[in-house]
């Protein structure tokens, strides 16, 4: 496939210090190639979002609602169903568009559990009104060293309840899972904390992307919000040091100025916003090639494209720079004209100048691959 070559010129991305310390140019230079949509090893698996990370050199992907069927595609018979699944990517030298799941007779198992009151929520009210409770991943997971020498997954996960009557989603709060990636099993997840922050009280930090500071024990969180009315919103930011993460007590809040333990003085802050923009999914990491925090996300549901911005400073706190256009992907037509759920993967590739990227495609079911090489 052809190559394009892309290029950005923005003043207010020009920043000298900053260049001292990266070893790639800013404003970047790219090109975007196709991998290939997605295939498994069971045959006849279906379904849409997307994020993930690299755990002991196993690369993994989460997904949302999964299907399997038996024949006749995604229209066949139903063969097995998951709230949401983990595969494995490009696994054992395979190509980055196979994924290994894990599971029994072909149907992939679900690796991030329910609560006991989840359970019996989908249980009171699914035959009732349609409604289920949801915990669908969508989100980057980190990694932090272990006592063993070895790294440990953390990820942060909405649990919501679901309507397929309307097609509405009401979130509640979203659960801090633990993740280890073992060869042979597959991948191990535990639900570390289940309820870690409610949507009635505030952000749902975590939920957008998680990531291990640079130079730092600490993970940083990231949320988004919007207000339609008013068309304003952003990305805001809450940290915590990795010693720490299970206890909610901890973490602090940037509120614009600096870090506080007031979550909602610094969640109302306007100040508080690192930038402005609309945000649906995406993922924020440390880019070693450019020597600074970099977000790459979809800047509203139905966009169809990854757009970019880095922090000027190499600090997620400081000036980020304008939203930068990185790759745009053709949706399809009919009632669902637009695709979503794009996330990055920045261990994914063959170097720190390589970037994975993957969205589901129009109409749900199938996940589409690219990736973007920086100059």
């Amino acid at each position: 496939m052809r190559s394009i070559l892309y290029t950005t010129v923005a003043s207010l991305l020009a920043n000298p210090a900053l260049s001292l310390v990266a070893r790639g140019n800013l404003p970047p230079k790219f090109t975007v190639d196709s991998i290939g949509i997605q295939s498994s090893n069971f045959p006849g698996v279906y379904r849409d979002g997307g994020g993930g990370g690299t755990v002991n050199g196993v690369n993994m992907m989460t997904f949302s609602d999964t299907t399997t069927t038996t024949t006749g595609g995604i229209t066949g018979p139903l063969k097995g169903f998951t709230d949401n699944t983990i595969a494995y990517v490009g696994h054992d030298g395979a190509p980055l568009h196979q994924t290994t799941d894990f599971g029994a007779d072909g149907v992939p198992r679900m690796p991030i559990p329910f609560t006991q009151n989840e359970t019996q929520y989908t249980a009171d009210h699914f035959d009732k009104d349609g409604s289920r409770c949801v915990l669908w991943p969508q989100a980057s997971i980190a990694t932090i060293p272990t006592p063993d020498d070895s790294e440990l997954g953390i990820a942060v996960y909405p649990v919501a309840l679901y309507s397929s009557s309307t097609g509405t989603q009401t979130d509640l709060y979203n659960t801090l899972v633990e993740i280890s990636a073992d060869p042979v099993a597959g991948p191990q997840v535990a639900r570390a904390v289940p309820q870690l922050f409610y949507a009635a009280q505030g952000p749902l930090y975590g939920g957008f992307s998680t990531v291990a500071a640079h130079g730092a024990p600490e993970l940083y969180l990231f949320s988004k919000e919007w207000d339609a009315s008013t068309l304003t919103g952003g990305m805001r930011v809450a940290k915590v040091a990795t010693s720490s993460y299970r206890d909610r007590a901890t973490y602090a809040y940037w509120d614009g100025s600096a870090w506080t333990a007031d979550l909602a003085a610094a969640s109302s802050a306007p100040a508080g916003l690192l930038f402005e923009s609309s945000l649906s999914t995406g993922d924020v990491f440390w880019s070693d090639y450019y020597g600074t925090y970099v977000a790459v996300y979809f800047n509203s549901f139905a966009d169809s494209t990854y757009y970019m911005r880095y922090a000027l400073d190499g600090t997620v706190t400081g000036k980020w720079s304008d939203e930068i256009k990185l790759a745009a992907t053709q949706p399809g037509t009919g009632s669902q004209p637009y695709n979503y759920a794009g996330h990055a993967y920045p261990t994914f590739g063959q170097s720190g100048k390589e970037l994975v990227l993957s969205y589901t495609m129009a109409g749900g079911a199938l996940t589409d691959m690219l990736k973007v090489t920086f100059a």
